[in-house]
């Protein structure tokens, strides 16, 4: 096998050729009468289009009653434009004439996304093969591949500003793009386009393009980036590299959007997600259900519950200095253990009544079992992704499990069970803050869940098991306010924990109090508390109560309730069924790129929602994006009259790794049932060490 960083390098040392540009297209001209109004404004067209927009986007409602600041006016030439006191939006020239000259400036060097060229590096052993082999060929053919793209053609356009919308059907029309997001921070400019520019056509030529049009605004970069990034990922991420990134006017927000969306962009790879980890997380689910007569999985709960509070302990720093006032409060409230707090606690005499796992790695249960060796942990209740090791449930005293939205063992067997823990990813703290949110808790306690440290070489809990080096963590390197005033440091995948957590607390639909006993980073939405002065009332009942209670509200799923969807899920069957219609999509499409490929290929990966016979395709979507992704990459930067010789390739190496994945599959089944029949216990043996707890 060649290694990679010789293929990589090879592919990699060619420039646009001299004397050629990458964008060999000429500028969509159009007809000016068909992208903007002139002359004067257009009241029926507005009226058309507030209904249309209040109708279509729910944010947009306000459009009906809104009251402009600033002024269309229509210029000596007929040409709209917006003017804010002495402010033009378009200069002296009027929008049409301005955006015609942005246009062609911006043609002659377009501003698309470049991801870094595929090299194998985070792939697994499906992915990396079907990649090698591309590039293998790529060198036995002599081909050139270029750093820039060299179709016009694009998968998605990302608009930073809509103006009066001049630009969008030129775009529209010359990238033939699948998914336009449209930015716009100012009302304005939105409710003045309703008199010139016709949206409802707009979104209609879009559709009739096989093209998603999102519009919204937003006046930070933050979240212009998740918005993007998100959409981008749901609407066909294969096809990412070459995205079109046009900035109709300058807003400050803009350029630090578009730096981090590239950075964020380049990453997309390592977050796709692994066959062979859904193969693992779907035998761990089996396993968990089949070893026992039953299992219970979590059901939300409608009714608050005022009468006892919840503490969630997290493996943060901070709670270090405040054992005494959770000892001394153990019996006032539930204690919620995240991952490695579990240890501190039981060190300081301290039982959590549940405990929570989210990982699958079956390196977490040697982790627990050192933490729980000498305790006695025959009251707390595990509360677990079912993806888990199975072992784990032998180590406490009652087990529940969860649902992750994101993974297959929801998808395929918990549809349409209320046992997904929404909110629960991506660390563990997220998981027990979204068990205490759903099961409507009125007062919420967070120790530990600091999200960062304010030293940043003390990245937990003293004495826990990642400080001893048994998991692995991320360097604290950004800087942010502390809870209680100050500078913590964190990183950005804990901001992705403390985002879900201010979301859920923002998305909480009847009013409940959470209070911030950590000393990490600022975390929105709650109250600061200084743990010292906690001191809660005594319980009407005792504890106990509570929790039986609370437990007697889970799902009991028995054994041959499992055994009849596992039945019904006929994976064999349905993947057979998956395999040949890819086959049919490559049949169809000749042209890669002009049939449609990635798209038809993004529709069929997608159907696991709403097509039940579709729903086993959810182990195999992270591979699929990740072998087409690199597709895209290579068939768009080369020459014309090289995609041709690729195009079989990727074809025929598309299919052979499809069917190593389900011989792989079958393979798997034949261990689960040999497991059930005689008791052989398949365990993943790679050491697939998570990330510490939050």
């Amino acid at each position: 096998m060649t290694d990679d960083t010789e293929i990589n390098d090879a592919v990699s040392k060619n420039e646009t050729p001299s004397g050629e540009s990458h964008d060999n297209t000429e500028a969509a001209d159009g007809d000016d009468a068909s992208l903007l109004v002139r002359g004067e404004p257009d009241q029926k067209l507005h009226e058309r289009n507030i209904d249309f927009l209040t109708r279509e986007i729910f944010a947009f409602r306000r459009l009906k009653s809104y009251e402009p600041n600033a002024e269309l006016r229509f210029l000596d030439n007929g040409e709209p434009t917006v003017e804010l006191g002495n402010v033009s939006l378009y200069g002296d020239d009027g929008a049409l004439t301005h955006t015609q000259r942005q246009l062609d400036k911006y043609w002659s060097k377009p501003d698309r996304v470049t991801i870094s060229p595929p090299d194998g590096q985070g792939l697994d052993g499906y992915s990396k093969p079907y990649l090698q082999n591309i590039l293998k060929k790529i060198l036995e053919e002599d081909i050139s591949v270029y750093h820039k793209q060299q179709t016009v053609r694009a998968g998605h356009v990302v608009v930073f500003g809509v103006g009066l919308g001049a630009h969008l059907f030129p775009l529209l029309e010359k990238t033939q793009c699948q998914n336009i997001l449209l930015v716009e921070p100012n009302m304005e400019f939105i409710y003045h386009s309703t008199f010139v520019f016709d949206w409802e056509k707009f979104y209609k030529t879009a559709s009739a393009q096989n093209c998603n049009v999102h519009l919204f605004t937003m006046n930070d970069s933050a979240g212009m980036v998740r918005s993007v990034r998100h959409m981008l990922v749901s609407h066909n991420v294969m096809t990412v590299d070459g995205a079109v990134m046009y900035e109709h006017y300058k807003n400050k927000f803009f350029d630090s959007a578009k730096d981090k969306l590239r950075v964020d962009l380049n990453s997309f790879f390592m977050a796709l997600g692994y066959t062979e980890d859904e193969f693992f997380m779907t035998s761990h689910t089996y396993m968990n259900y089949m070893k026992y007569d039953h299992a219970n999985l979590f059901l939300p709960c409608e009714t608050p519950i005022r009468d006892i509070p919840v503490f969630i302990v997290g493996g943060g720093p901070s709670k270090d200095a405040h054992f005494d006032v959770l000892r001394a409060n153990q019996d006032k409230a539930i204690i919620m253990s995240c991952g490695s707090a579990l240890s501190t606690l039981l060190d300081e005499g301290i039982v959590p009544d549940f405990h929570f796992q989210l990982e699958r790695g079956t390196d977490w249960y040697g982790v627990v079992k050192r933490m729980t060796d000498g305790y006695d942990v025959s009251n707390t209740c595990l509360v677990a992704s079912s993806t888990v090791d199975p072992r784990l449930r032998e180590l406490f005293g009652d087990t529940v499990y969860f649902y992750r939205p994101a993974l297959s063992p929801y998808k395929m067997f918990g549809q349409p069970s209320k046992a997904v823990l929404l909110g629960c990813d991506p660390q563990v703290g997220n998981a027990a803050f979204a068990f205490a949110d759903l099961l409507n808790f009125e007062n919420i306690y967070l120790f530990g869940m600091d999200l960062g440290s304010r030293d940043p070489a003390l990245h937990h809990s003293r004495n826990s098991a990642p400080m001893r080096g048994e998991f692995k963590h991320h360097n604290l390197t950004t800087e942010l306010p502390a809870t209680l005033g100050g500078i913590a440091y964190t990183t950005d995948h804990l901001l992705l924990v403390r985002d879900n957590i201010e979301n859920m607390i923002l998305a909480h639909k009847k009013p409940h109090n959470v209070f911030n006993c950590s000393d990490g980073i600022v975390i929105k939405g709650t109250v600061p508390k200084i743990p010292r002065k906690l001191s809660l009332p005594p319980l009407r009942q005792p504890k106990q109560t509570y929790i039986d209670k609370l437990k007697s509200g889970f799902l009991h799923q028995s054994k041959e309730d499992f055994t009849q969807i596992w039945t019904d899920l006929d994976l064999r069957a349905r993947v057979d069924r998956i395999r040949n219609t890819f086959q049919e999509i490559f049949d169809q499409c000749p042209d890669l790129v002009e049939d449609d490929l990635f798209l038809k290929l993004h529709k069929e990966v997608s159907k696991e929602n709403t097509d039940i016979e579709a729903t086993p395709i959810v182990l195999f979507k992270g591979n699929v994006h990740m072998m087409m992704m690199a597709a895209w990459y290579y068939i768009t930067h080369v020459q014309e009259q090289d995609r041709e010789k690729l195009y079989p390739w990727i074809r025929d190496e598309f299919m052979l790794q499809f069917d190593k994945m389900i011989a792989d599959m079958n393979a798997l089944l034949d261990e689960l049932e040999a497991w059930l029949e005689h008791g052989v216990y398949p365990l993943d043996e790679e050491d697939s060490r998570p990330d510490s707890a939050a």
